[in-house]
């Protein structure tokens, strides 16, 4: 009786249609002395299915009700081969979709369909990944961990001197940007975005403390004297800065260096290692405003879009931590 009980418990709880129906076959000859051609009828199957059922059930309980594998027709490809040929294309930067299926066609005479070759590079443990844009001269992830120690001594030290700590960065906001972003529309409909195709561009300047305070101040160039100015302009906002910098040249004109030196008890710059954008919380600021702004719709002309970037950065915080992302690295990689 306690056997019977168990199985309703199981047949309430399983998903399965086929094992549901097994167990209900069963269920109907054990517990209500239905006969075994009359299951056969109900279930359309033969006898022998149905003693096979109960067999299956008398032996391994309702765990034995599943669907047993099945041999199937054997492959046209050996999975080890075209595993062993997509190592091939990885190796040499070429494993796309549609080379790894050109490969196998070439190797064996037999042409998949794309989404089989999708599936089996899934079941290879392979993920569709675009490659990150590294700069030949780039430090290396010992060169970028060493400036790490060595700078958040320097950090702490001004830091408990009263200096904010800041990361800065500069973006070029171009007039010719357009909308990036999908939309829906009717069938047979055709969306189109307005664009000038006027290069006008003003340079983004910005900073973001460690506190989550930010500033950032829209120039015409990017070069020594209006990065001076944007120090002056810092400088009257803020009594002490350490701010973390990238290598432009534009960062250690002489004139930067002479106000530097008049300042130094004010102001103190920090480079971090050559080509490393990943280590500056700024260049995230970047992708969140421009996913923000340009990203959502086209604009007419660069006034425009300045207005609505002005309005962001005054309005929004992006409240980024500096020091998670001074701690990042590259990791390993393949380069290609």
């Amino acid at each position: 009786m306690d056997k019977m009980k168990e199985l309703d418990r199981t047949i309430a709880s399983e998903k399965d249609p086929k094992t549901l129906d097994r167990l209900r076959a069963v269920r109907s000859i054990r517990k209500f002395g239905i006969g075994v051609a009359d299951m056969a009828n109900h279930y359309d199957v033969t006898e022998k299915t149905i003693r096979n059922w109960l067999k299956r059930f008398d032996e391994d309980g309702h765990s034995g009700m599943g669907n047993l594998p099945k041999s199937g027709r054997p492959p046209a490809v050996k999975i080890s081969r075209m595993k062993k040929i997509a190592k091939r294309l990885f190796d040499k930067g070429e494993l796309t979709t549609a080379s790894l299926r050109d490969e196998i066609h070439r190797k064996t005479g037999t042409k998949f369909h794309l989404s089989y070759v999708r599936r089996t590079l899934r079941r290879f443990d392979f993920t569709a990944k675009l490659p990150d844009i590294v700069h030949a001269n780039a430090a290396s992830d010992d060169e970028c961990a060493a400036w790490y120690r060595r700078n958040m001594r320097r950090i702490r030290y001004y830091r408990k001197r009263g200096f904010k700590i800041g990361v800065q960065d500069e973006a070029i906001i171009s007039e010719s940007g357009k909308a990036h972003r999908k939309l829906w529309a009717p069938r047979g409909i055709k969306l189109r975005t307005v664009i000038t195709g006027r290069r006008n561009k003003k340079i983004l300047y910005g900073v973001l403390y460690d506190n989550g305070d930010q500033m950032f101040r829209f120039k015409d160039q990017f070069n020594g004297d209006m990065f001076l100015q944007f120090l002056r302009e810092l400088l009257r906002k803020t009594e002490k800065v350490f701010l973390i910098i990238d290598g432009a040249r534009q960062h250690s004109t002489k004139k930067v260096k002479e106000f530097l030196r008049e300042n130094k008890h004010r102001l103190v710059l920090c480079t971090l290692p050559p080509a490393s954008p990943h280590m500056s919380c700024t260049e995230k600021g970047w992708s969140i405003l421009r996913g923000a702004t340009e990203a959502r719709r086209s604009y007419a002309s660069l006034a425009e879009k300045k207005a609505d970037m002005s309005k962001y950065v005054r309005t929004k915080r992006f409240n980024l931590d500096p020091y998670a992302f001074l701690a990042r690295r590259m990791g390993p990689g393949k380069y290609i």
